[in-house]
């Protein structure tokens, strides 16, 4: 399926119509932390130009409205935490906004209480499919504990899908997944790039292939020690990684023993364009990826991506022509090789169209989740 570059005449009257439209967002993501925090900060910042009122509420470290209470390492990644919310409080703002609809996009106690308010307030209520737990758990855990984890993840998923009017998934497997789990009512969402990666000015790709950038969560599933063995192995090329996760201490290791592999830390989201046009190339090697948004925000920035074949991004054939596919018996090592030995006008091409592709694809996806929560906010 491809998608418009810009919404159509449709899809404008209904942007237009969408104005007296109040929609509220429970999380349990912190915002710009991991990718589904990501997604809805993004989503937010669209979503108030057109609606009423847009809310998203989801735990917050600082200080903020909706600062969470006893907060609990997430098994298997202590870099993430479980947080209890803060109940009266958003039971007070749900009474005050009224909105049309509640959007869940997490199986934890924020996601659980969105799902008793929509019920309680007798609200729409959509689900927000982007991860596939059940996959990662035998990432994580041993076979007894990840079989537990499975079953108990999918009882929350089905209980979600059960009470929701629409599960929106970010590509065709998660759709197909949300569906196996007992899911009525699937549609494909699309992924939002932030305001800030379209906006500021562009600079054409390199001459060369001489750095690469991983961004991400620094987790088993990223398949992080391919980037690391192509940097031992292709010494000539400056490799980037930069996120948070439980391989932390692995990367900074490999980042002291390896002169060209640097580690960044945990980067604010406002540093993220400027670092994508320091570099020549994206890399996303993952084993388990339901979207990609880092290769959709370095598409947005001109440059070019290395992607395997399992990141759900490779969905949407508006997209995926322009990125470069790890092939399935072939190594990170093997893959940068193949690019770097591409000319210098092979590479512009394939930036520049990623790059209008990326921007369109961001104005579909604004003006679909338009007429989504129209369609399923009673408005």
């Amino acid at each position: 399926m491809e998608f418009p570059g810009a919404p159509d005449r449709q899809a404008a009257a209904d942007i237009r119509e969408a104005d007296k439209l109040r929609v509220v967002i429970i999380s349990d993501a912190l915002p710009e932390r991991n990718g589904v925090g990501t997604y809805y900060h993004d989503l937010v910042e669209y979503l108030r130009d057109y609606i009423e009122h847009a809310e998203l509420i989801c735990p917050y470290s600082g200080v903020g409205p909706w600062k969470g209470r006893l907060a609990f390492p997430l098994p298997g990644d202590r870099t993430q935490k479980i947080t209890i919310p803060p109940i009266r409080q958003i039971h007070k703002c749900i009474r005050h906004i009224a909105p049309h609809a509640i959007i869940v996009p997490t199986p934890g106690p924020y996601g659980l209480l969105g799902v008793y308010l929509a019920k309680r307030y007798s609200l729409n209520l959509l689900v927000g499919f982007h991860t596939n737990f059940e996959k990662l758990t035998d990432l994580y855990w041993n076979p007894f504990f990840g079989k537990f984890s499975r079953t108990f993840l999918r009882a929350f998923h089905k209980f979600f899908f059960r009470h929701s009017s629409l599960v929106l998934a970010n590509s065709k497997e998660m759709a197909a997944a949300a569906r196996d789990m007992g899911a009525g009512r699937v549609r494909l969402m699309g992924t939002p790039i932030s305001r800030q990666f379209l906006q500021e000015p562009l600079t054409p790709p390199a001459d060369g292939l001489n750095r690469i950038l991983f961004a991400g969560r620094l987790a088993a599933e990223k398949n992080l020690h391919s980037v690391i063995a192509a940097a031992r192995e292709l010494p000539n090329i400056q490799y980037l990684i930069a996120g948070d996760g439980p391989l932390r201490d692995l990367v900074i290791t490999q980042s002291r023993n390896l002169s060209n592999l640097t580690y960044l830390g945990w980067l604010a989201r406002s540093s993220m364009p400027a670092t994508l046009d320091s570099v020549d190339m994206l890399i996303l090697p993952s084993q388990v990826e339901s979207f990609g948004t880092a290769a959709l925000e370095a598409m947005a920035r001109n440059r070019i991506v290395l992607a395997s074949e399992k990141c759900g991004i490779f969905d949407w054939p508006s997209l995926n022509g322009n990125i470069f596919r790890l092939g399935k018996t072939e190594s990170v090592t093997d893959a940068i090789r193949r690019i770097a030995q591409l000319d210098h006008q092979q590479w512009r091409e394939k930036a520049e169209g990623a790059c209008k592709a990326a921007r369109q694809f961001n104005d579909w996806t604004i003006s679909n989740w338009i007429e989504i929560l129209k369609t399923n906010g009673a408005v």
